[in-house]
C-alpha cells in the first residue's frame, strides 16, 4: 500500500481507539457511584440497625504529606544549593551543599517511598480496631481509679 492511503485507515483507528476509550470510562465512571450508592446504603442501614460506623477516612491528607516529602523538598533543596551556587562562595563550600542537598533529597524520597508504600494498609487498622470492640491503648478511667486508690492511701 502507498503511504498516502494510510490517512483515513489510521483515522479510523484513532477513532475507534478514543471511542474505546470513552466507553471504557463511562463504564468505570457508573461503576465506581454504584459502588458508592451501596455503601451509602449500607452504612444507612448500619446505623438504623444501631451499630457503629466509623468515619469515612479519606487518604487525601496522607497522600499529600507524600508527595510533599518526596517531591517539594528535594525541589527546595536543589534550588537553594543553586542559588547558594550563584554566590561567590569557595568551591569546597560548594561541594559541601550540594552533597548535603543529595543526601537530603535522598532520604526525603525514601521516606516518602516508605510512607507511600503503606498508606493502603493504614486506613484497615482503623476498620479492624473498630470491628473488634476493644477499648483504646489510653483508658483515661483506669488513671482515675488508681489516682483515687493512691489518694486514699492505698486502701480500698
Amino acid at each position: 500500500m502507498d503511504p498516502n492511503e494510510w490517512g483515513p485507515i489510521l483515522i479510523v483507528g484513532v477513532g475507534f481507539g478514543l471511542l474505546a476509550l470513552l466507553v471504557t470510562a463511562i463504564w468505570f465512571s457508573r461503576s465506581l457511584q454504584r459502588q458508592q450508592e451501596r455503601d451509602h446504603a449500607e452504612r444507612m442501614k448500619a446505623l438504623e440497625m444501631g451499630f457503629y460506623v466509623p468515619p469515612h477516612e479519606s487518604p487525601w491528607p496522607r497522600t499529600i504529606a507524600c508527595v510533599s516529602i518526596g517531591g517539594i523538598v528535594p525541589l527546595g533543596t536543589f534550588v537553594c544549593a543553586a542559588w547558594m551556587t550563584s554566590l561567590t562562595v569557595p568551591e569546597s563550600i560548594q561541594a559541601t551543599v550540594w552533597g548535603l542537598t543529595f543526601m537530603v533529597s535522598t532520604m526525603a524520597v525514601g521516606c516518602a517511598t516508605s510512607l507511600a508504600s503503606r498508606l493502603p494498609r493504614s486506613s484497615d487498622r482503623v476498620k479492624e480496631t473498630a470491628a473488634t470492640g476493644k477499648p483504646p491503648a489510653f483508658d483515661p478511667e483506669s488513671f482515675e481509679a488508681i489516682s483515687a486508690y493512691s489518694n486514699r492511701g492505698g486502701r480500698g
